[in-house]
C-alpha cells in the first residue's frame, strides 16, 4: 500500500515539474521573441534620445543677428550722446540729416517714405512737459523735453527695449487665408483689377503662407464680387461736400461689408470704389483717415491715392529774332501739365500693403503701445500703425523667446522620460520623435541665419522660423498625452505562460513535501518487512 501512494505522488510531482517546464520552453524559446534574446532593442532609443538632446545644446540662437537700427538725428545729438547710445545698445547706428529735414519730418510737414529701420530724433519742444513719441504712417518720431543726454539716451532705450516686447500670443487659431475683390458695378475694367489681384498674390504667396496663423494646406482662396457700398445718408452728403479723397464711415463699411464676412478665416476684401481716393473715418470725427480699417478677422482696404498722376513739364523754347543786322536769341520755358495713369499693378500693390501689419496686429497680438507704467512722462500718440523696424524687432524677440521655451520643453520632456523604468518601451519609434523636435530646431536656425544673409527676404524667413517653433509645441504637447510613450513591454500569450508558471510553484510545495514523507514511511516499512 505504501509503495502505490509514493507512486501516485511520484507520478504527479514528475507531471507538475514537467508543465512547468514545457511552459518556460514554449514561452521563452519557442516564440523566439525578442524580449528574451534580444533585451536591449527595446532600450536602444534611450541612447538615441541623449544623442539629440546633445546635438540640441551646440544649436543655440544666443549669436542671434539683431537687426541694424538706425535713427536719423542732428550732428548736435549724435555728438552728445551717440558713444553712450552705441554701448548700451550697440546695434544702433545714426544718420545725419541737416536740420531743415528734421524740421520737415518732426513738424509732420513732409510724408518719410523709407524702407531703412529708422527712428526719428526730433528737437525738444518747449511746450511740451513730457517726453513725447508719435507713430504716423509707421513713422516713429522721438520728442525729448529735455537736452540732457542721459534723458535722451534713457528714453530712447525705453522706447527700443519696450515697443516692440508685446507679448507673443502662443494660443492663435490658424485659419484659412480669403481674399476678395470687391468693385463697384460701373467698374467695367474688373478683369484687369483681378489680373492685377492675381499676380500680387503669386509674388507674395509663400510669404503670406508663412504667417504662423494662416493654414497652408488649401493655399490662399480667392473671389471677385461686384457690388456697391451701401452708404447712409450723411456719409453721402459729407462726401459730396468734400474736395478731397471720398470719405466713408467705418460703420458704414461694418455694415455693408464686413459683417457678411465669416469668422472662420482671415478676410482680406480690396475694395474698388467708384470715385478714388477713398479712405475710411469714425462717425464722429474726419481727423484721422485710413485707406484699410480692421474688424476683427477682416481687414478692408482700398486705393488710397488718385488713378491718375500729374506729371509737370518743363521745356526750354528758343526763338531767333532778326533786328536789322542783328539776330537776337530769345529762350523761354513753357510748363505743361500732362495726367498720367497710375499702373493697377502699383495701385494694387499700395492698397495690399497694410495686409502685413493687419496680420502681424490681429492674429499675432504685436501692438503699437509702450509700457510707461514706472515713467508718467512719457506720452505716446499712434495712428494704430506698426513701424518696419518696429514688427521686425518683435519678430526677432518673438522667435527668441519661443526658440528658448521650446528647448526646455523639449529636455524637461526628454529627462522625464529617460528617469522612467526600463520596464518602458523606449525604442526607436519612440526616440524618432525627438529626432523630429531636433531636427525643427536645427531648421529653425537655418531661417534665422537666412534672415541675416538676405535682408530682402527676412521676414519671411522669421515667419517660417516662428511657424516651425510653434509647431514643435504642438507636437511636444501631443506627446505628453501619447500613452505609447509610456508603454510597458508587450508579452504575447506563451510569454504569459512563462511567467505565471512559476507561480505555481507555491502549489507544488506542498506536493514535493509529501512525496519526501511518503518515500520515508515507504522506506521505514520496507526496512521493517525485511527485518
Amino acid at each position: 500500500m505504501a509503495g502505490t501512494r509514493l507512486t501516485i505522488q511520484l507520478i504527479f510531482v514528475v507531471e507538475f515539474f514537467l508543465l512547468a517546464l514545457a511552459a518556460l520552453y514554449f514561452g521563452l524559446y519557442r516564440t523566439k521573441d525578442p524580449i528574451s534574446h534580444n533585451l536591449p532593442i527595446y532600450q536602444r532609443g534611450r541612447a538615441l534620445i541623449q544623442e539629440s538632446l546633445r546635438v540640441l545644446e551646440e544649436t543655440d540662437l544666443s549669436a542671434l543677428p539683431i537687426l541694424p537700427l538706425a535713427i536719423a538725428t542732428s550732428e548736435q545729438y549724435k555728438s552728445s550722446f551717440a558713444q553712450q547710445q552705441q554701448q548700451s545698445v550697440p546695434h544702433v547706428s545714426f544718420q545725419i540729416k541737416t536740420p531743415e529735414e528734421i524740421n520737415e519730418v518732426c513738424q509732420q510737414q513732409q510724408t518719410v517714405v523709407t524702407n531703412s529701420h529708422s527712428v526719428w530724433l526730433c528737437p525738444p519742444s518747449s511746450s511740451n512737459d513730457a517726453n513725447k513719441i508719435t507713430i504716423k504712417e509707421g513713422v516713429t518720431l522721438l520728442y525729448p523735453n529735455t537736452d540732457n543726454p542721459e534723458q535722451i539716451q534713457s528714453l530712447t532705450e525705453n522706447l527700443l527695449k519696450t515697443l516692440p516686447s508685446s507679448s507673443p500670443a502662443r494660443k492663435r487659431q490658424r485659419k484659412p487665408l480669403k481674399v476678395t475683390l470687391m468693385l463697384e458695378h460701373h467698374r467695367k475694367e474688373w478683369q484687369d483689377w483681378a489680373d492685377a489681384l492675381a499676380s500680387w498674390i503669386h509674388n507674395n504667396q509663400q510669404t503670406l503662407l508663412a504667417w504662423p496663423c494662416v493654414q497652408q494646406q488649401n493655399g490662399i482662396d480667392t473671389q471677385v464680387i461686384l457690388s456697391t457700398l451701401q452708404e447712409n445718408q450723411a456719409s453721402q452728403s459729407k462726401d459730396n461736400n468734400n474736395s478731397g479723397p471720398r470719405l466713408v464711415s467705418t460703420l458704414d463699411v461694418q455694415d455693408s461689408i464686413v459683417d457678411r464676412q465669416t469668422s472662420n478665416s482671415w478676410n482680406v476684401i480690396l475694395y474698388i470704389p467708384k470715385k478714388t481716393p477713398l479712405h475710411f473715418v469714425q462717425d464722429d470725427t474726419t481727423t484721422t483717415a485710413s485707406p484699410a480699417m480692421y474688424a476683427d478677422s477682416t481687414l478692408v482696404t482700398t486705393i488710397g491715392q488718385p488713378e491718375t498722376l500729374t506729371v509737370e513739364q518743363t521745356q526750354t523754347i528758343t526763338t531767333t529774332e532778326q533786328d536789322g543786322n542783328e539776330t537776337i536769341t530769345k529762350t523761354r520755358e513753357e510748363t505743361t501739365h500732362e495726367q498720367l495713369p497710375v499702373s493697377i499693378d502699383k495701385l494694387v500693390e499700395d492698397a495690399m500693403a497694410p495686409l502685413g501689419e493687419f496680420l502681424l496686429q490681429q492674429c499675432m497680438g504685436a501692438t503699437t503701445t509702450i509700457n510707461n507704467a514706472d515713467d508718467d512722462d512719457v506720452q505716446v500718440e499712434s495712428d494704430g500703425s506698426l513701424p518696419q523696424w518696429q514688427s521686425e524687432t518683435w519678430l526677432q524677440q518673438t522667435v527668441a523667446t519661443v526658440y528658448q521655451q521650446v528647448k526646455r520643453e523639449i529636455r524637461d520632456e526628454a529627462d522625464w522620460l529617460l528617469q522612467s523604468s526600463t520596464w518602458v518601451v523606449i525604442d526607436d519609434a519612440v526616440a524618432a520623435q525627438w529626432q523630429t523636435l531636433v531636427q525643427a530646431m536645427q531648421e529653425v536656425a537655418r531661417h534665422v541665419e537666412s534672415a541675416s544673409d538676405n535682408k530682402q527676404t527676412s521676414q519671411q524667413h522669421w515667419l517660417q522660423a516662428l511657424t516651425i517653433l510653434e509647431d514643435a509645441l504642438d507636437h511636444l504637447q501631443v506627446l505628453r498625452t501619447d500613452p505609447t510613450l509610456m508603454e510597458p513591454l508587450r508579452f504575447s500569450a506563451p510569454q504569459f505562460l512563462a511567467i505565471f508558471a512559476p507561480l505555481c510553484l507555491p502549489l507544488f510545495f506542498p506536493h514535493l513535501i509529501g512525496l519526501i514523507r511518503e518515500w520515508k514511511r515507504y522506506k521505514l516499512l520496507h526496512s521493517k518487512k525485511t527485518e
